[in-house]
């Protein structure tokens, strides 16, 4: 595999497990403090909601990551070069850095640090 194409799946793998971790974080809340039982956890719909609450994270922070970069690229934070690659570069001073990182990851763009 290519490595941008590793860190596409990085990229997407490390925002599925925050979200199921928040899930994880939920589902203890309230087995916990709401007594809700164990087998409402186990059902289908629960199963189903589980996966659509992941692919929503996974849109909304791609979303976010975009704007971020355009801002970014608006801004003069993050320039993007003509060369076919079209390799980005980012500052260091870049207000929303590792969203813009977080956008090129995704969409597999060589990614170059600015020195200042």
């Amino acid at each position: 595999m290519k490595p941008s194409t590793v860190e596409m799946l990085r990229a997407y793998l490390l925002v599925a497990s925050l979200a199921a971790t928040f899930i994880d974080a939920v589902v203890i809340v309230a087995l916990c403090v709401f007594d809700v039982p164990e087998h409402v956890f186990q059902s289908f719909p629960f199963r189903i909601g589980v996966l659509i609450a992941v692919a929503v994270t996974l849109v909304v922070a791609r979303n976010v990551a975009g704007f971020a970069f355009r801002s970014a690229v608006e801004s003069r934070h993050a320039v993007v070069s003509d060369a076919p690659c079209r390799t980005v570069s980012v500052s260091a001073d870049c207000p929303r850095r590792v969203l813009v990182i977080f956008h090129v990851r995704l969409n597999r763009r060589r990614l170059e640090f600015a020195a200042t």
